[in-house]
């Protein structure tokens, strides 16, 4: 017995990932029951790279469809209201699928009868560059905890542990009604993970069985601009869903930041003065402290990083892990200053 598949793909300006990843549908073991490309107005040639796939390859089960309101959550819910299948399955355009990957989501399902979504790991595609090399190693990190049955909301901060859209699926009987909020551009993912807990639903990440390969983008200026709309998704996600309350994060470095975020009413008075000792209290970390010690012990951190997985960078010269260890450390202070901007546009008090 296996389970009927519905992909859906959200596209956006993709011209230069698309054709690995629809190729990489298109050879899998178990092939899905439809495929369901949703273009975002893009204004590439990702429409016309679609067209000429469905040209070519007339036995594939690709549908196009247009969703004119931007955003990732809005393309995918369209997939989630056309979707006909008991599984939908979800991936993004600059990802390349393995072979194994819709018969490894099926396994996992039949024998995991209760599990309503399941998220799984990310590998970089290549590793060739110096954002390759960076996420190679950043994904290690946040998958030092695996296979994760969500329990409840901190856990999701806590081990960094969401049911990623970008390789993950869900049986669509559990989600009826049930869609992406179309206010997030970014860390939609955790505010559909929060919700699903909330519904009572039981989710899956990390699950190591399931892999998915990423394309990254290959320059350090669209590395940096994605850390900050994370960042400031990520914001928005705590206003939404930790509103008046202190939660308590695990911290990077304990000697240096404490773990707590206490994310205010928008309307409490008090929320400027708070604002106003976050803000100081963060420009004190980055203009003092971060570079004397903070970028120190980042540094120490991704030397360690690098050194633990020199089995698989045998062949790096030293000069190239300085530079990811610069670029981690610059990528931090960036990460830094997305908070300040997080916490004036959504009332976020860190300490």
């Amino acid at each position: 017995m296996t389970y009927k598949i519905s992909v859906v793909l959200p596209i956006y300006n993709s011209e230069k990932t698309l054709s690995l990843c629809l190729e990489s549908l298109k050879n899998q073991s178990l092939a899905p029951h439809e495929i369901l490309a949703i273009d975002n107005n893009s204004n590439d040639q990702s429409s016309v790279l679609l067209k000429e796939f469905i040209k070519n390859n007339p036995s594939c089960p690709l549908r196009m469809l247009l969703e004119p309101k931007q955003g990732p959550s809005s393309a995918r819910n369209l997939g989630l209201r056309e979707a006909q299948y008991e599984i939908v399955a979800f991936l993004d355009s600059d990802c390349v699928a393995p072979e194994n990957w819709l018969a490894s989501l099926d396994a996992f399902f039949l024998s995991h009868p209760s599990v309503d979504a399941v998220g799984g790991i990310l590998n970089s595609y290549q590793s060739n560059s110096l954002v390759d090399w960076y996420w190679h190693v950043e994904r290690k990190s946040y998958r030092s905890v695996q296979n994760i049955w969500i329990d409840f909301p901190e856990q999701i901060l806590f081990q960094n542990s969401f049911w990623v859209p970008c390789n993950s699926a869900l049986r669509r009987k559990s989600f009826t009604d049930f869609y992406f909020d179309p206010k997030f551009s970014h860390a939609e993912d955790i505010d559909f993970t929060l919700r699903s807990l909330k519904a009572k639903k039981t989710v899956v990440a990390n699950c190591t069985s399931i892999s998915m390969f990423h394309q990254e983008r290959k320059s350090i200026k669209n590395l940096a601009l994605q850390i900050f709309h994370y960042r400031m998704g990520y914001c928005q996600m705590l206003r939404k869903h930790f509103s008046n309350q202190i939660i308590n994060e695990w911290p990077i470095f304990p000697p240096i930041s404490f773990p707590i975020t206490v994310v205010l009413r928008k309307s409490s008075w008090m929320i400027l003065m708070g604002l106003f000792f976050s803000i100081g209290v963060l420009c004190l970390k980055g203009l003092g402290t971060f570079f004397l010690f903070s970028g120190v012990l980042f540094v120490l951190k991704f030397f360690r990083d690098l050194f633990h997985y020199r089995s698989q960078i045998p062949t790096l010269r030293l000069s190239f892990w300085m530079q990811l260890a610069l670029l981690r450390t610059v990528i931090q202070a960036l990460s830094a200053l997305s908070k300040i901007r997080g916490a004036i546009q959504h009332g976020i008090v860190y300490f």
